[in-house]
């Protein structure tokens, strides 16, 4: 995938996918058609990885990834945390809010 300047997505950021060595783990570097590790060295990532097997997720601002399936569980908490952090008003929007929530109670009253 590229960004609009034509730059792979993955350029320059951090992040993790399923190692050479997991693929040659389970016997699999002859069969799957491109190796995701190989893929992100070409593209000029910066990868993080951890042993075979060992769940692992890299969060860099809004790209989310995580490097085998064990990481399932940490990659979607991870999900919930940033759009969490999207959608939390900012102190601004916040002091806002409460301005007319005060100034719609004392309508009220």
């Amino acid at each position: 995938m590229k960004v609009p300047d034509g730059y792979p997505l993955v350029k320059g950021r951090f992040v993790t996918g399923f190692a050479n060595s997991g693929e040659a783990a389970i016997e699999l570097m002859q069969v799957v058609p491109f190796l995701v590790e190989d893929m992100l060295k070409r593209t000029a990532a910066s990868i993080r990885k951890r042993p075979t097997g060992h769940p692992h997720v890299v969060v860099d601002g809004n790209l989310i990834t995580g490097q085998n399936p064990a990481s399932a569980q940490g990659g979607g908490r991870a999900v919930l945390q940033r759009l969490a952090a999207d959608s939390a008003p900012s102190k601004e929007r916040q002091e806002s809010t409460a301005a007319v929530a005060d100034g719609v109670a004392h309508h009220r009253a």
